[in-house]
């Protein structure tokens, strides 16, 4: 439902489009749901869910991930197993597989980034990571400043590391 959801789909089956260009790109796959303007736009992955404006807009080959709120998981490219719920949530992660953010831009990182295993549960955690992986984040702006930073563990109330590369501190 809405103009061009599902336009190229030839034989994807157990899809769901719902919104200006939903599901645009996708031919063959099949168990996507897009809700929401430009959802899942360019997907030709399978098993995704994209709730919201632009919700894994530039998704191509990813699968298994799930996108809540506008501009959650809006670069992932080819990033598998991802959950992302709030406003720009793990927005420029591309190809990163395993992450979990919730919060207002949570994990959303920088343009071209790829991030694996890691969990960013708050308002703007891990807001900046752009490759650093295996870190949890928890709390208002918990590790905002990391960028490169790896198997870091960070609780609190705007706590953040030595450096934006630093690895291994809790």
């Amino acid at each position: 439902v809405g103009y061009t959801s599902l336009y190229n789909n030839t034989s994807g089956a157990q899809n769901t489009a719902v919104g200006y260009n939903t599901l645009n790109a996708n031919t063959v796959n099949g168990s996507n749901t897009a809700v929401g303007d430009s959802a899942l736009m360019v997907s030709t992955g399978q098993h995704n869910t994209a709730t919201g404006a632009t919700a894994l807009r530039l998704n191509t080959t990813g699968e298994y991930n799930s996108g809540f709120g506008s501009g959650a998981l809006y670069a992932n490219t080819a990033g598998d197993n991802n959950v992302a719920l709030g406003y720009n949530t793990l927005r420029f992660n591309q190809t990163g597989d395993n992450n979990v953010a919730l919060g207002y831009n949570a994990g959303e990182g920088t343009s071209s980034n790829s991030f694996s295993n890691s969990t960013f549960l708050g308002y703007q955690t891990g807001l900046a990571v752009t490759t650093g992986s295996n870190n949890i984040m928890l709390g208002y702006k918990a590790g905002d400043n990391v960028t490169t930073g790896s198997n870091n563990v960070v609780i609190g109330y705007d706590i953040e590391t030595s450096a934006n590369s630093a690895s291994n501190e809790l």
